[in-house]
Formats: C-alpha cells, sequence, structure tokens
C-alpha cells in the first residue's frame, strides 16, 4: 500500500502544480480547518492550547492559533501526540541508536532527531501515511531539474543500462531527516538508482578519493563542505561531472554558488529548504529567484521576533511552521530560529506556489591552523553531529573563544552524572578534530551550566559561533569570512543602503540571493 499510496500522492502533487494560486489557497485553508479540528479532538495537549480557537469561526486564519515553540512540544511530548504508542521516554531510547536509522519505529513510525539552534534535542513522529507524503514530495519537489531535450532522452537511456549513482554526504550516526530520508526512500527508487553514504565528518582528502571511485551523477551535500569540493576541483584533486548538485541544511551563499558553478559548470546546482519538522517545505527552480514555498500543504510565516509578520522583501527573525499533513504529532504554527525572506510575486516558470529566500541559521563555520601554519575550516553541523545521544545532555553551546581554544558548556537532566557528560564530549571532538590533523593543536574548555546565556542583543541562544575573525584567503572558494557579529552589522547597514537606493534601483530587477 506505501508504494501505490505514495504514486497516489505524487500525481496528486502534479496535479496542484497546474492550479491556479487562489485554488492553492482555498485549499490549504480546507485543510487548515481540518487539521486544528482533528488535533483540537486527538491531542489533549492542543485541546488545551487551542481551547478558544474555533477552526469553523467565519474568517478562521493561521494567525488565530497560539504559537508553539519545540521546548513546549518536548515538556508536553506525550500529551502532544495523537497515538498512545508514542511515548517520549522509549522514543529517545530508541534513536540512541545509529543503526536503527532507516528503521521503522513499532512498524509504523519514522524517528527524526534534531538539535536545532538552542542546543536542545528535538524528537518528532511520522506515521507511515505521513512519510508516504514526505516521500512523495521528495520525489516531485525535491530537484525541481528538467534538463534539456537531448541530455532527459541521454539520462533516461544511461538509466536503462546503469543504476544511476546518488551520493550523500551527511551526518550519517543520528536520525537526522535528510539521512533517514535517503535511508527509506520508497522502493522504485532503488531499482534504478544506487545510493552511497559519506560521512561529512571524514577527512576531505578520504572524501574526495570516495568520491572519484564513485563518479556520483547526483551529489547532495551542505554548502559550506561543497564549497570545500568546489575548491578540490578547481586544484584538480576532485575530477567528477554529476548531472545534478543539491544542498540544503545550511545558507547557500551568493559567493559559494559562484564558486561551486565555477568548479562544476556542466551540473545544475539546486537548493532546497527543510527541517526536521516538514522535511520538504521548499525548493529553487531553473529561475533561481528563490524558492517554491509547497505551500499546499505546508504554511510559512516569515515573522519578526514579536511574531508580527514581514512584507516582500523583508527578512523575518524567525518562522512559524504549520504542516497540513501531521497528524501522528501535529505541527501547529512552530516557531523555528530561521531566518526567510518572502519575495513578492510569482515566479516566470508558472508554478502558483508563493517564494521565499533562506538565509537558514546563523551558524559559523569554525577556522583553524594545522602544524603547517595552514588555514582549516571546519563547518558547523560536524560539531553538531558530535553531541548527538550523548546520555543525559540537555542542551549545549560551543564558542570559538581563541584560534586553538573551543569553550563547551552543557545542561544535563537531573541526577546525570556531569563528569560522564563532559568525559564522553571530550572524548568525541578529540577524535574528530584528530581526524581534521588538528590532534594537539586545539584547547578543550568543557564545563556544566546551569543556564546557557542568551545573546543579550538579539536574545537568542547562539548555539555554534566564532569570537575569532577568519583569514584571508585569496582566491580560495570558501564564501563568507567574517565573523558572524561583523556579517550582520555589514548586512544591515546594506539592508539600510538598500532601502535608501531602492526607487533608484527599481528598474534593475532581481539581483542575487539575499
Amino acid at each position: 500500500m506505501g508504494l501505490l499510496r505514495t504514486i497516489f500522492y505524487c500525481l496528486k502533487l502534479r496535479h496542484h502544480d497546474k492550479l491556479s494560486p487562489e485554488r492553492i489557497q482555498t485549499f490549504q485553508q480546507k485543510k487548515l480547518r481540518r487539521i486544528v479540528r482533528f488535533a483540537k479532538k486527538k491531542s489533549p495537549f492542543f485541546a488545551e492550547h487551542y481551547r478558544d480557537v474555533d477552526p469553523d469561526a467565519p474568517g478562521f486564519s493561521v494567525r488565530d492559533l497560539p504559537p508553539t515553540t519545540k521546548e513546549l512540544l518536548m515538556e508536553n511530548f506525550d500529551r502532544v501526540v495523537t497515538d498512545r504508542r508514542l511515548e517520549l521516554e522509549p522514543v529517545m531510547e530508541w534513536v540512541r541508536s545509529s543503526e536503527r536509522v532507516g528503521q521503522w519505529y513499532k512498524k509504523r513510525f519514522v524517528l527524526i532527531t534534531t538539535s536545532g539552534t538552542t542546543g536542545a534535542p528535538g524528537f518528532f513522529a511520522y506515521d507511515r501515511r505521513e512519510w508516504d507524503w514526505v516521500q512523495a514530495f521528495s520525489v516531485t519537489r525535491g530537484i525541481r531539474f528538467k534538463p534539456s531535450f537531448f541530455k532527459t532522452f541521454y539520462y533516461a537511456g544511461r538509466v536503462l543500462v546503469k543504476k544511476v549513482r546518488v551520493a550523500l554526504i551527511s551526518v550519517l550516526n543520528g536520525h537526522f531527516g535528510t539521512f533517514v530520508l535517503f535511508r527509506l526512500t520508497p522502493p522504485i527508487r532503488k531499482l534504478a538508482s544506487r545510493f552511497y553514504y559519506l560521512s561529512v565528518v571524514d577527512p576531505v582528502e578520504r572524501l574526495v578519493e570516495r568520491l572519484n571511485e564513485i563518479q556520483p551523477n547526483v551529489l547532495h551535500c551542505y554548502p559550506t563542505m561543497l564549497e570545500i569540493l568546489a575548491h578540490e576541483q578547481i586544484e584538480g584533486r576532485l575530477a567528477i561531472e554529476p548531472w545534478v548538485i543539491t544542498c540544503s541544511s545550511e545558507p547557500l551563499t551568493t559567493p559559494a554558488r559562484e564558486a561551486i558553478e565555477q568548479a562544476f559548470p556542466e551540473s545544475p546546482l539546486f537548493e532546497s529548504y527543510g527541517t526536521s519538522e516538514g522535511i520538504n517545505l521548499a525548493s529553487e527552480c531553473s529561475m533561481r529567484r528563490g524558492m517554491h514555498l509547497n505551500s499546499d500543504y505546508f504554511i510559512l510565516e516569515s515573522v519578526r521576533e514579536d511574531g508580527s509578520a514581514v512584507e516582500p522583501g523583508q527578512a523575518g527573525d524567525k518562522v512559524y511552521l504549520t504542516c497540513l499533513f501531521a497528524r501522528a504529532m501535529p505541527i501547529l504554527r512552530y516557531e523555528i530560529s530561521d531566518q526567510t525572506t518572502p519575495v513578492a510575486g510569482l515566479c516566470d516558470c508558472g508554478l502558483p506556489y508563493p517564494m521565499l529566500k533562506v538565509q537558514g541559521r546563523t551558524d559559523d563555520t569554525l577556522w583553524f591552523v594545522d602544524g603547517q601554519g595552514r588555514p582549516v575550516a571546519l563547518p558547523p553541523i560536524p560539531f553538531e553531529a558530535l553531541f548527538l545521544n550523548v546520555d543525559g545532555l540537555v542542551q549545549y553551546q560551543l564558542v570559538q573563544e581563541e584560534r586553538d581554544l573551543l569553550r563547551i558548556r552543557f545542561r544535563i537532566r537531573d541526577g546525570v552524572d556531569e563528569r560522564r557528560v563532559a568525559s564522553q564530549i571530550r572524548e568525541r571532538f578529540e577524535e574528530y578534530i584528530g581526524q581534521k590533523g588538528l590532534a594537539g593543536l586545539v584547547r578543550l574548555d568543557i564545563g556544566r551550566v546551569d543556564e546557557i546565556l542568551r545573546d543579550p542583543k538579539s536574545g537568542k541562544i547562539r548555539q555554534i559561533f566564532s569570537n575569532v575573525d577568519r583569514p584571508f584567503l585569496p582566491g580560495r572558494p570558501l564564501g563568507e569570512r567574517r565573523v558572524q557579529e561583523e556579517r550582520r552589522v555589514t548586512e544591515e547597514s546594506a539592508l539600510v543602503e538598500d532601502r535608501r537606493m531602492g526607487p533608484r534601483r527599481a528598474g534593475k530587477g532581481e539581483g542575487g540571493d539575499s
């Protein structure tokens, strides 16, 4: 039933691509009323949280719903879920094993974990019907790749002769959304494709060696890693020509895109946007004006810190996500600390969905110096993976205080041995740092705290960031090199200048990524 249902969902999503924006909006409103009614009926938490909300009232909209947060859902997990087979303690125990990635929990649920920008773990569940929706979105809208007429026939003929080689470079030791999505892929995909999983924490030399062996037709990884691979390709150590390259999970900056497209001129690059709470939210088409939000089944509100909506062209401080098909664990007006900018108007490609640009998370890439005095860039996501499944860990923060000093602060559950947690964190970090050729060159200051302090200016918890300037590297395509605070100030100044110059620039059309 799963495969047939996935195929049916794919056909439905293709049909929606041909609808008008007005019909998409009507469909969205109908699904919103239905999911809110369901949540109030089946979830004790939402019955209480939305006791004053009437989804059948005239003029009802998503803005009538009080927001939710990860902390709120995790604190009330057993009352949030609508299936009594889901309980937080057994779920947390089950996901501790990375060997279970790609397996069904209790033969019915897919479990996803995330730490997000607060450093506190989150656990999210999809039942089989919902996962079929996730797979349908992945198949139909994961990549809006339309090759030329001749290449379409070439690729089709190539698939008949040999399986498509798909390489994923990601965190492989946890139940993260992208990895789980690749592992729990529809059987029909496995008939035509061969999947290769490479760990993002492996040394670059090892990744280059494996990619040269695999010669992937499709490559997916984080933008920061793609920048590094672009440099390897330009230098001649990497020699691959994928049919298509996709990236997600981190912001794709304009310098990063330029470097990647320079290194792989025959490989179209597409950015997608997803979260553990929604998996496939938006994806880019060939017009490059922004990403198309899958608004028939997701509502994504770009808002300011106080929750008020932003206008098109303005960047929000966070988003509220509503998933219109999630029932096992309803996701309704759920706060995510991603920065997105709505794009005015519709795309010339003809799709009826609103567009947005995603700045995403604001974690920093950390720069170190190896024994030969050479700079080494380590992106944030592998660091995040090091904290995964540390028993008793509630929250963490990683700060590069000096070029060779990392300060790690963590919170733990009551009754947990802090020395054991600190020892486990130290062991993981020392192993990873050693793999990167930095053994003995980076000091670790690890300690327990009662509270992770928030940034005094933004009021947010900064999870992974650096207080050290990035080195200037002439000719090396590693994108943005300023520290986070300098980048924020620079971007705010540029925004003010853009507004001041707006009327005189109006006739120039769209620029690059925001």
